[in-house]
């Protein structure tokens, strides 16, 4: 159910973690889950403030919700990270090279590319 608040509308994000939180809670749950509660809302969620009180997060709802992407049929980022992970694996032809050939493999992908 975590991951499904990423289809939600940005401004939708901090109310639905409330649901899931206030859901774990009647499930006695929390002493199983609680630190990813914590985790979850001071890093991506943004705790329910006040509306004076700005909420601090390293990563904001707006930043990582897909809601609009699904129902527009935009690309999610992953799926451009995973394509171009593809890419480069295809290109090298081999898995776990040693960093410096890494790194000449590296300079090749991107010289093929331009």
């Amino acid at each position: 159910m975590m991951r499904a608040l990423a289809f939600l509308p940005p401004g939708d994000i901090p109310a639905g973690f409330n649901a899931l939180t206030i859901a774990i809670r009647q499930q006695n749950y929390l002493a199983d889950f609680g630190d990813l509660l914590t985790y979850m809302e001071e890093t991506w969620v943004a705790p329910m403030c006040p509306p004076d009180r700005p909420a601090l997060v390293k990563f904001p709802p707006a930043l990582w919700s897909v809601h609009t992407k699904t129902l527009t049929g935009q690309d999610h980022m992953n799926n451009k990270v995973k394509g171009w992970h593809m890419q480069i694996n295809t290109f090298m032809g081999h898995s776990y090279l040693a960093f410096y050939i890494f790194l000449e493999e590296l300079k090749k992908f991107f010289c093929a590319k331009d």
